[in-house]
């Protein structure tokens, strides 16, 4: 075997990127020295040696990872890597640990709940359980013994800017006086020290900021010598060189610290640490974004957990008004407080509500024929006797008629140009082969229109109505064009998308669509292919797209709140404290087995407001109550319930009870087998390399 290279202790080992206030991540740059010594002390201190193996469930841009990619293979052990789809699911964490000999586990407290949950053959090898990155509830501590009675428990803690952890305690005996489990006592050659403002000690009991020194130390922030020295501060009386975590803490008895939380906006969330002022600087650079205030938000059931929420107050440009804080403020309401109130049971299910959408982004991409077609069929009439539309007319004279213009290459199989629908025949009539000019004078509409791939025209012949209705006929034809627009733009398929546009001026309307002095535009609708950044139904999901393209998954809220105007406190700052998400609407009916699903998740979430369609991480589900759910689906309804892969991309309880009705016990049977079939096979894929195994 050749002899490995020297390395110069000090020399640079790996920048790690970590969460930036200034919506910058920050690149944190770890020296081999730094990282080497948290390595061997924990070796030393626990055994590890070339029989051991961890299950690498950690990200590449989370530290714990550092430890699995180097810390086992450094001693001649193996790093076990679940394929992708195994990343959430306990179920092959659990036949990858008996497979491949598992010894230690190396996770955030979340994760080792979620195993804890699904359990574990009596014969596992796991001997060490390495916990950091976030709270440890005490609860959990039992049944990690449960689940392991002979493995020790191991609370590490630190922080990214100090070489993985620099803290440890040993999980013994648990006092009934303790609120969580300590941080610990350093690591060697590491020191912890809680500080005043002024940097002076404090007592015991005292809280104050935790300080990090020692060889731990990073070398500090990549490119950013102001940030470096900001955190990174040397001690007058000692000339020790330390870095200031921001998280407060006091010494307990023992010289046991107690870690107590943040003095900053900077939060911990399934044990990453977050600048809540990255987040909200990402969605402040959005353009339909005025103010954003981001928080941490307790889960559900779980004081110590927390889940990400974003608060917003829109901007709508154009105009001297802000119409997106009009619409918020619900003007169109009437006030009428002091009169008795009788309370309705039911609301439309929120998905009725995304049945029924506006586009106002769309892509150059060509409108399918099919889909074309499909809209301007929902327009022509069913003729024999009387004729009938899926729309009222008065006197069923149906006098708005839909013209089309069309951009060239723009719609599959259609020239550009303008066009009459014939609703009897369903059949475009070709009037004139160009486009006029089109303007409004609203500039985000007007943007609209400019990306739109045609125009649908609602054209009023009110000679039509005046025999009958003599003057009314306007009002007629705006109520039968209202009627129109609602039908076209419900149950659109995914690659159609609408908006209506007010306020339209086509340069030569009636030359290009040879009207005559009757026959007056009443409404316009743009059509096209919706872009990928448009909206499915609402402002915050498209926040949620626009901070998925700019951030880690981990720091992208799971719910945004729509809000005409922050809190203030009485100083004329924003409120923190009162940001709250709105309260949950009432449970829907559904059927019985909807409503032993609903009654299932409150149970699971502690929440008696489950609606039908709310999807549960917005309600504060995590991992580990996916996992519970999971277990008692299966134990409710056997094969046909989802695995908790599955229950990621069910989301809602409609979306469960549906699987669970559209997935009879063989059809689950035989989704399960293809699932344990694909991870055999990727198993055995792996296995040549793995000869310690044999």
């Amino acid at each position: 075997v050749p002899d490995l290279p020297s390395v110069d202790p000090a020399s640079l080992a790996y920048v790690i990127f970590t969460s930036g206030s200034t919506g910058q991540p920050k690149g944190v740059m770890v020296e081999h020295g730094a990282a080497l010594n948290t390595i061997l002390d924990l070796h030393r201190r626990w055994q590890v040696g070339p029989d051991d193996r961890v299950l690498g469930l950690s990200a590449l841009n989370f530290d714990l990872s550092v430890y699995d990619l180097f810390g086992l293979p450094g001693v001649g052990g193996a790093l076990v890597l679940p394929d992708e789809a195994e990343r959430r699911d306990p179920s092959a964490w659990a036949a990858l640990i008996t497979r491949h000999r598992v010894t230690l586990w190396n996770t955030v407290p979340a994760l080792a709940a979620m195993l804890a949950e699904h359990g574990l053959p009596a014969d596992h090898p796991l001997r060490l359980f390495l916990l950091s990155g976030d709270w440890i509830p005490l609860e959990l501590v039992p049944r990690l013994r449960a689940l392991a009675p002979d493995a020790a428990l191991v609370s590490l803690g630190g922080a990214t800017e100090a070489a993985i952890w620099s803290i440890f305690h040993p999980i013994g005996e648990l006092d009934p006086a303790w609120s969580s489990v300590p941080y610990g006592q350093p690591l060697a050659n590491q020191t912890m020290q809680v500080v005043n403002s002024r940097g002076q000690p404090c007592p015991d009991w005292v809280v104050g900021e935790i300080e990090i020194g020692g060889i731990g130390l990073a070398r500090g922030y990549f490119g950013d010598p102001a940030r470096t020295n900001e955190r990174f501060r040397t001690d007058p009386q000692t000339g020790e060189r330390r870095y200031r975590t921001g998280d407060l803490g006091r010494f307990r008895e023992n010289g046991l610290i107690e870690f107590l939380g943040r003095e900053d906006f900077q939060v911990k969330v399934q044990g990453h640490r977050i600048e809540l002022g990255e987040i909200e600087a990402q969605l402040l650079q959005h353009p339909a974004v005025r103010q954003a205030v981001a928080a941490a938000l307790p889960a559900p059931g779980q004081p110590h957990s927390k889940t990400l929420h974003a608060f917003v107050v829109p901007n709508e440009a154009g105009g001297g008004t802000d119409k997106a804080i009009q619409v918020l403020e619900r003007p169109g309401r009437r006030r009428l407080d002091g009169r008795p109130r009788l309370q309705l049971a039911e609301r439309s299910p929120s998905a009725e509500f995304a049945r029924r959408r506006s586009v106002r982004s769309f892509a150059d991409t060509p409108v399918p024929r099919s889909a074309f077609d499909s809209l301007l069929g929902r327009l022509a009439g069913e003729e024999g006797g009387l004729v009938r539309h899926r729309y009222p007319s008065a006197g069923s004279l149906y006098p708005v008629q839909a013209h089309l213009l069309v951009k060239p290459g723009r719609v599959e199989g259609i020239d550009g140009g303008a066009y009459y629908h014939d609703p009897v025949d369903h059949a475009l009539v070709r009037l004139a082969p160009d486009v006029p000019p089109l303007s409004v004078g609203h500039p985000p509409t007007a943007r609209s229109l400019g990306e739109a791939a045609f125009l649908l025209l609602l054209v009023a012949d009110l000679a039509v109505l005046r025999p009958t209705y003599g003057d009314a006929g306007r009002d007629f034809c705006l109520l039968e064009a209202g009627y129109l627009g609602q039908l076209l733009m419900t149950d659109l398929p995914d690659t159609l998308g609408l908006l209506p546009v007010g306020g339209l001026q086509v340069a030569g309307l009636a030359d290009t669509l040879a009207l005559h002095d009757d026959q007056v535009l009443v409404h316009a609708l743009a059509g096209g292919v919706p872009d990928a950044s448009s909206r499915p139904g609402s402002l915050a999901a498209d926040l949620q797209r626009h901070l998925a393209r700019h951030l880690p998954d981990y720091m992208v809220p799971r719910r945004i709140t729509l809000l005409p105007s922050l809190p203030l406190s009485a100083n004329g700052k924003v409120d923190r404290q009162a940001l709250r998400p709105p309260v949950e609407p009432l449970p829907e009916a559904g059927g019985a087995e909807t409503a032993s699903i609903r009654t299932l998740v409150g149970e699971i979430l502690g929440s008696d407001a489950i609606g039908d369609h709310a999807n549960l991480f917005d309600l504060g589900a995590t991992s580990l109550h996916l996992v519970r759910l999971q277990r008692r689906l299966a134990e409710l309804h056997g094969e046909r319930a989802p695995a908790v892969v599955d229950l990621f991309r069910l989301p809602t309880v409609a979306d469960i009870a549906r699987h669970l009705a559209e997935a009879p016990a063989s059809a689950a049977a035989a989704d399960g087998n293809a699932r344990a079939q694909r991870r055999l096979e990727a198993r055995r894929r792996a296995l040549p390399q793995d000869r310690s195994a044999r």
